[in-house]
């Protein structure tokens, strides 16, 4: 069975973890790997040490961002967020909800309605800020025991997923808008 990413860094298997607590971690386990300390070593054992320093750096990469951790973390307990068909399943209600926010948002860009697009902005940051709160809560009721907590955390980063993805659309507007200098 192959290491987990908590496992190569040397972290606990948790969604709450410091910036400190991995960049510390992630310092130890590079100073141990580090070439200079491998020099008279078997080739094998500097490929080995190289090959280590990679998934130590890839272990890093993924858990020291908040979303790629609580992703990975999911996907440790079963739960895949890419896999709709074996993974977890989308709210139609949620689906509809975000069509029509970006009709919306088609309809104020189409417009040029700057203040509309804005807005639109404002409440979708909003509320990609709530899934973010609630992706922490949850990773806190299921490392207390709550088991079930992990399909709350699940819709909280589709949803942020979908927020994201909308506020790509209203930067984007409001760039080409500044462009035109219309802002």
């Amino acid at each position: 069975m192959t290491e987990s990413l908590f496992e190569i860094l040397g972290v606990p298997r948790r969604y709450h973890l410091t910036d400190e607590e991995m960049e510390r971690a992630f310092h130890a386990r590079s100073r141990l790997l580090h070439p200079d300390r491998h020099m008279k070593a078997d080739p094998q054992t500097r490929v080995k040490n190289a090959l280590a320093t990679s998934q130590l750096n890839e272990a890093y990469r993924t858990l020291k961002h908040g979303t790629k951790r609580a992703e990975y973390l999911l996907k440790l307990e079963g739960i895949e967020l890419t896999d709709e068909r074996n993974g977890h399943k989308v709210s139609p209600a949620f689906l509809m909800e975000i069509l029509e926010l970006r009709e919306e948002l088609a309809e104020a860009r189409g417009a040029l309605d700057a203040v509309r697009v804005q807005s639109l902005g404002a409440g979708v940051r909003a509320r990609r800020d709530e899934a973010l709160a609630s992706v922490g809560a949850g990773f806190a009721r299921w490392e207390a025991g709550d088991q079930n907590a992990l399909k709350s955390v699940a819709d909280a980063l589709v949803a942020e997923r979908y927020f994201n993805r909308f506020l790509d659309d209203v930067e984007a507007f409001e760039d080409a808008q500044h462009d035109r200098g219309q802002v």
